[in-house]
């Protein structure tokens, strides 16, 4: 009764087994169930309940375990054929990569081994191929990269130089911006000289009037030049001052030296100096010495200078 009567859990997943054991659980149950007894004239062997029980349950459990054999066998099957879809599709792609080959179809030929060999082998010549383009490829984007540092660096040492440029510039415009400025003023000054010199250009030397009114001596009044008193001494009581007498004898250098010029007369050895501090000087150079006068009245006379009117 017990031979072939397993638990579930204790079936292994090879399908061929299980059907065989199966089997012998079948057999073994007809030969129990075909035992001969005595019933009504006729042989017959009887079984107690508890035995039909116990068949009834491996049965059951054998039933169980071959209809979850069935499932496995199925999820088996399907898996096998969607590998072998799989296999018939890189086969062809592999064929219609490569014209001149001949491709085996694995649903076709009995040796499926060779063919799954063949594509294991195309698979990696494929891999060594794309193993070499990969290496290139880094080469190449080493290569690259490479340039972009050198290019980066460039830009970094152009871009020092532009912000060099930049404040160079800023620098220039201010310099540009000051020489304007300076310019418009210098042009402005340039502009008021010329208006002085114009103005001086329109003043003729011959024509400055020299008015001389000499008087006698006797009458107490003073020769003068342009209405100034000719004197060498002040006097207090007619309010003849220093500076008059000073001012009057440098119109009387002026006035020689303007004639001197219009007849074109220079003398080696006078000089005459009208517009000098405090007064109007004669130089002198005879016989290599050398002197110097002062036309007018000069409380101090400088060292070496002395007076040229009478005392």
């Amino acid at each position: 009764e017990n031979q072939g009567i397993k638990g579930k859990d204790d079936y292994s997943i090879d399908i061929n087994e299980n059907i065989r054991r199966t089997n012998l659980l079948l057999e073994s149950t007809e030969c129990i169930l075909s035992g001969l007894g005595e019933e009504n004239g006729e042989q017959r062997i009887f079984l107690c309940l508890s035995c039909i029980k116990r068949i009834e349950n491996a049965l059951d459990t054998a039933a169980d375990c071959f209809v979850d054999e069935c499932g496995v066998y199925d999820e088996a099957a399907t898996l096998e054929e969607e590998r072998v879809s799989s296999i018939r599709q890189v086969l062809s792609k592999v064929a219609s990569m490569n014209p001149g080959i001949s491709v085996v179809n694995p649903g076709l030929s009995d040796d499926n081994e060779s063919a799954i060999h063949w594509a294991l082998d195309s698979f990696q010549m494929e891999l060594n191929e794309l193993t070499n383009v990969c290496n290139e490829q880094e080469k190449e984007l080493r290569l690259l990269q490479n340039l972009m540092q050198e290019q980066s660096d460039r830009s970094k040492l152009i871009s020092a130089q532009e912000d060099t440029v930049f404040h160079e510039l800023n620098a220039l415009e201010i310099n540009a911006l000051n020489f304007s400025e300076e310019s418009h003023f210098v042009s402005k000054g340039c502009a008021t000289v010329m208006e002085e010199i114009q103005s001086m250009t329109d003043v003729k030397l011959t024509s400055i009037p020299f008015k001389v009114v000499a008087q006698s001596q006797s009458s107490g009044h003073y020769p003068t030049i342009n209405n100034l008193r000719l004197a060498y001494r002040t006097n207090e009581k007619s309010g003849l001052t220093a500076e008059e007498i000073n001012c009057a004898w440098a119109q009387v250098a002026q006035l020689v030296n303007s004639v001197c010029g219009l007849n074109n007369f220079n003398s080696p050895t006078i000089r005459l100096i009208p517009l000098s501090h405090p007064c109007a000087k004669l130089l002198t150079n005879t016989s290599g010495d050398q002197s110097v006068h002062n036309l007018g009245c000069d409380a101090t006379p400088a060292p070496g200078c002395r007076s040229a009117l009478p005392t």
